[in-house]
């Protein structure tokens, strides 16, 4: 058996320009669905930034400057951080569970009084002497010394 090879026929110039002309031709020109400045408008008035904004406003009003900081320039950042980066479901439960731990550990130690103990620091006494509540203790000791 003998076989022969398929000939190839190639589209001539004249050929080539009416399909271009019929607008046949495979031109593919790329653009984006949205611009710069939609980008950065759907990020920056996202409904989770604008409730941190207002947090953050709130607390620039009662004076706590470092936390509005905080709030509004440390927190969507690392949100940014997180969109970014996928976390696996197994160290999403290990950042969970060390959270977890963290509040825990930092609860046992203000309820046992263990820091105040470390620095060698009477606040129950202070409290009773100046009358004191017990949440203005620790501001009202810093400024009393």
């Amino acid at each position: 058996m003998t076989t022969t090879s398929p000939t190839i026929s190639r589209l001539t110039d004249s050929q080539v320009g009416e399909g271009v002309q019929q607008g046949l031709s495979n031109d593919f020109k790329q653009t984006s669905s949205r611009s710069y400045g939609d980008i950065v408008r759907v990020n920056v008035f996202h409904l989770v930034n604008i409730v941190l904004y207002v947090i953050g406003f709130g607390m620039l009003l009662v004076g706590d400057v470092r936390s509005a900081i905080v709030v509004v320039y440390v927190v969507p950042g690392f949100r940014a951080f997180f969109q970014l980066v996928p976390i696996r479901p197994f160290l999403l439960l290990l950042i969970l569970g060390m959270t977890l731990l963290w509040v825990l550990v930092t609860r046992g130690i203000w309820r046992t009084n263990w820091l105040e103990h470390f620095l060698d620091v009477e606040v129950e006494e202070f409290q009773k002497s100046q009358n004191l509540s017990p949440y203005l203790s620790i501001a009202a000791f810093e400024i009393m010394n």
